[in-house]
């Protein structure tokens, strides 16, 4: 829905000074040439707009000091209702004129999002397209009144106690394979060994998310129908604890497209991390918050209120500018723990070697294509050309500028400096 131009307490819009014109040009035309037929009509048409105006003016004064209440219900991810309640001499005002009651919301600096509902009774509930992942703070609500033809309208603010509550849009978890996570020595929530007897007498443990596959006791398996690994070597249990780095350094923010291949990338963390919970493993998540500012989380998967938490804290992941990858991976210092680095395919030479140098194994790489590739005859001939393993000093060549970021070329790049990655 088109956003109207600005917040004025009266306003016209195209269609009414369209009509006015008109009803101008024909009483001008049928008084100066004598027209009675212009004349008439110019004269029928300026009463028309002016009773349109006379019933939105006085639908006006009788809203008075009559307010609105507003509220969010929050169902399902999808399922947002929010409800709008009307108090006051509204009853009579609203059989004069329409009554919308707008908000404006805003996630960030790039990611707007107007709220318009239609009133249509004292009390209106809708259910209206949710904007894209992110934490919106609404502005001052305001309802508007309009003639029915839409020829005027007269903005009244609502700041007399109807404060707009926060939305909250949380990723929708996209599945996708999980992948082998590497050990760690931190953690609380350990599988404990025990002694189960079989064929082969050896001892075993339960299996957990991150085991190699080939050391399971399929005997074991057939006789007790749990997975169980074998530790003839006594291996310990992978670590529990899982710390996911969110890259959330982008040159160029505002692009649309680079903003909708970042929601997929966290659609899909959020999947693995839900299911990291699922499998008793605590997940801590370091990002940039809707500020910028760096945060750190961990979730508690014997808290049930955790997968919630979760994904109201990925809500809140927002690309920057400002806060390299390199830095962040720094920054992070992950000594000991089980850390994964997600991100865009769009990692520089030096942040490969930040991820090799702290001890990170595993990168898990969102979406290829963030830029959309114009598909002609040009960018035929420059993907025939394009050579995957000439890297250039920023870690990915881009022909022209114009072509996508693809994983070949980040694996290509990680892969020298020793880090494993797989495509989410």
């Amino acid at each position: 829905m088109a956003k109207p131009n600005g917040h004025k307490a009266f306003s016209v819009s195209s269609r009414g000074i369209a009509m006015t014109i008109t009803a101008a040009a024909l009483l001008f035309l049928g008084i100066s040439r004598g027209e009675l037929m212009a004349t008439l009509c110019g004269v029928f048409l300026s009463s028309f707009l002016l009773y349109s105006f006379s019933l939105a003016g006085i639908a006006r004064l009788l809203w008075g000091k009559s307010t609105t209440s507003f509220g969010w219900k929050h169902g399902s991810p999808k399922g947002f209702e929010c409800s709008v309640q009307l108090r006051g001499r509204s009853r009579m005002a609203q059989s004069l004129a329409r009554f919308v009651f707008e908000i404006d919301y805003q996630a960030g600096e790039n990611r707007p999002f107007y709220l318009s509902i239609n009133l249509e009774g004292l009390n209106t509930a809708a259910f209206p397209a949710l904007p894209p992942r992110g934490n919106y703070e609404g502005g001052d609500p305001r309802l508007r009144i309009t003639d029915y033809p839409g020829f005027f309208s007269f903005c009244v603010p609502q700041n007399g106690g109807t404060v707009p509550e926060r939305l909250i849009v949380i990723p929708e978890p996209y599945p996708v394979p999980l992948p082998f996570f590497p050990g760690g020595k931190t953690g609380i929530v350990r599988g404990k060994g025990v002694f189960n007897r079989s064929e082969d007498l050896f001892d075993a443990r339960p299996y957990q998310l991150g085991d190699d596959p080939r050391k399971i006791n399929w005997k074991l398996f057939a006789h007790t129908g749990k997975l169980a690994v074998r530790q003839g070597d006594l291996l310990p249990p992978p670590s529990s604890e899982i710390l996911i780095l969110i890259n959330c350094y982008i040159r160029s923010p505002n692009q649309r497209s680079v903003r909708e291949a970042f929601d997929s990338l966290i659609a899909r963390v959020a999947y693995i991390a839900e299911a990291l919970l699922s499998e008793r493993r605590i997940v801590s998540l370091r990002f940039n918050g809707h500020t910028g500012e760096p945060i750190t989380v961990s979730l508690d998967p014997t808290d049930p209120a955790s997968p919630h938490r979760l994904y109201t804290y990925l809500a809140d992941v927002t690309l920057t500018s400002s806060v390299t990858a390199e830095s962040m991976i720094r920054a992070a210092r992950p000594s000991g723990i089980a850390t994964v680095f997600a991100s865009l395919p769009t990692l520089a030479l030096p942040d490969a070697r930040a991820l090799s140098e702290e001890g990170i194994q595993l990168a898990l790489i969102g979406p290829a294509d963030i830029v959309a590739d114009r598909v002609n005859a040009a960018s035929f001939i420059r993907e025939l050309l394009f050579v995957p393993d000439r890297l250039g000093q920023r870690g990915l060549k881009v022909l022209n500028g114009s072509r996508p970021f693809s994983f070949p070329e980040t694996h290509a790049l990680l892969a020298k400096e020793g880090v494993h990655a797989e495509e989410i």
